[in-house]
């Protein structure tokens, strides 16, 4: 096979998801406040994007597609409730330690 012929493959594509009915990945945050800039100093609502690595998603300038920041899957409330979940966890056993 020469560098420009592509192999012919034949096998079926076959979905790893087994209840097709769930969404694969839970649907894109969406950007409820307008942020600004850093590169081009525009204040607007920024575009979600896939994240790269371990963050889910990240918020992009609409106007030159510059990073702003990154997104959580999780709401600001899901995100207080874990926090004061491990914090109340961390305090019981340092209570307990004394």
């Amino acid at each position: 096979m020469s560098a420009t012929q592509r192999p012919e493959f034949s096998a079926p594509i076959v979905s790893i998801c087994p209840d097709l009915s769930k969404p694969i990945l839970p649907a894109l945050p969406e950007a409820d406040t307008q942020m600004v800039c850093r590169r081009c100093g525009a204040l607007d609502l920024p575009a979600v994007a896939p994240g790269s690595g371990p963050h889910a998603y990240k918020a992009v300038c609409r106007h030159c597609g510059a990073w702003i920041k990154w997104l959580s899957t999780r709401t600001q409330a899901e995100r207080h409730a874990r926090n004061e979940h491990f914090y109340q966890q961390w305090l019981k056993k340092a209570q307990e330690a004394r």
